[in-house]
């Protein structure tokens, strides 16, 4: 599998969902949906691609198994939290076998329109 590259807008302190990032559809290489039974999934938020470069924040996942689809989400208290106006990303599903097969199906840029009105609640 190799990875699709999907660029985002992120509306500094909202949520996101699927309105913003679709779910992702895994598919194998022939093109029929992957099963995803027992793998889980991770993705980070970073400044850059530099490998040992501070995680600023990690998706939250809801995995579909019938569907074959990962649908990745930040709450506004984590998007709140962005400073700098882009971020890197990726997204990896990944087994339990010891080391873990991994495959990085989703990766991109993420541009953050600062938020003006903050919330005190």
């Amino acid at each position: 599998m190799s990875a699709h590259v999907f660029n985002f807008t992120i509306e500094q302190g909202t949520t996101v969902n699927s309105s913003v990032m679709p779910p992702i559809e895994v598919v194998t290489e022939n093109g029929s949906i992957f099963d995803l039974t027992g793998w889980n999934v991770r993705g980070d938020i970073k400044e850059s691609f530099i490998k040992n470069g501070g995680v600023i924040a990690s998706f939250d996942f809801v995995i579909d198994i019938i569907s074959g689809t990962i649908q990745p989400s930040l709450s506004s208290e984590v998007t709140t939290a962005f400073e700098k106006a882009s971020y890197v990303y990726d997204i990896e599903p990944y087994d339990a076998s010891t080391p873990p097969v991994v495959y990085r199906i989703q990766k991109g840029r993420i541009k953050v329109s600062p938020e003006v009105t903050l919330s005190e609640s």
